[in-house]
């Protein structure tokens, strides 16, 4: 790989023609880069862990992604959705962000259907 980056740096300088003397180790740590993007930008797109998936967009210069929507407010245990018939049975553990009453997921979105009333 080291002769490999020096061989495909004298191919540049000769094909650039630059009077101005390239510094070798800049080169090398471009054609890296070069090297490992598709890789990294694979890795993107299937599920890695956050603190590595920051290190990866942070290397490729992209912008993390912030998401707008705050997750929906856990509970501790399952109770009954408020909105569901009681013949359902439908127990949750999401509750509604505003009021914080139990939901199901056909009930919810971000908030319940009765606050967005």
């Amino acid at each position: 790989m080291d002769q490999a980056g020096i061989n495909s740096n004298i191919i540049f300088q000769i094909v650039k023609r630059d009077r101005q003397k390239s510094v070798r180790r800049k080169y090398l740590f471009e054609f890296g880069l070069q090297l490992v993007r598709p890789h990294m930008e694979r890795r993107l797109t299937k599920p890695i862990p956050r603190k590595l998936k920051e290190s990866i967009m942070n290397i490729l210069d992209m912008k993390t992604e912030e998401k707008d929507d705050p997750p929906p407010a856990k509970l501790l245990k399952q109770t009954r959705c408020i909105l569901c018939p009681r013949t359902n049975d439908r127990k949750t553990k999401t509750a509604c962000a505003k009021c914080f009453k139990a939901v199901c997921s056909n009930h919810r979105a971000e908030i319940c259907t009765e606050c967005l009333k």
